[in-house]
């Protein structure tokens, strides 16, 4: 969980209904209760985009555990979010 400004954010695994694969998913919070899963639009899960999942783009793997580093001072902005896995062949 990270916060940023009066935001939390948080990246979880999580296993859907249709497969025991972990999927990645993302929510936020400005009270760390309550929580919101922002339709992302990124994956499609039973043909649907409207949902949680952040992309990872290796569809043979699962991510079994992630770490999500926040890095504000990167002086590019879309590298200021780092993520470290670990995945496990899903064949």
């Amino acid at each position: 969980m990270i916060r940023i400004g009066d935001e939390l954010r948080m990246w979880y695994l999580g296993v859907g209904d249709r497969d025991d694969k972990y999927r990645l998913c993302y929510a936020v919070s400005r009270d760390g209760v309550n929580w919101e899963k922002p339709a992302l639009g990124l994956v499609s899960y039973g043909g649907n985009t409207q949902n949680n999942l952040v992309d990872f783009s290796d569809k043979e793997h699962s991510v079994e555990e992630a770490v999500v580093i926040y890095e504000p001072d990167d002086p590019n902005p879309d590298r200021r979010f780092k993520m470290v896995f670990e995945s496990e062949n899903y064949d």
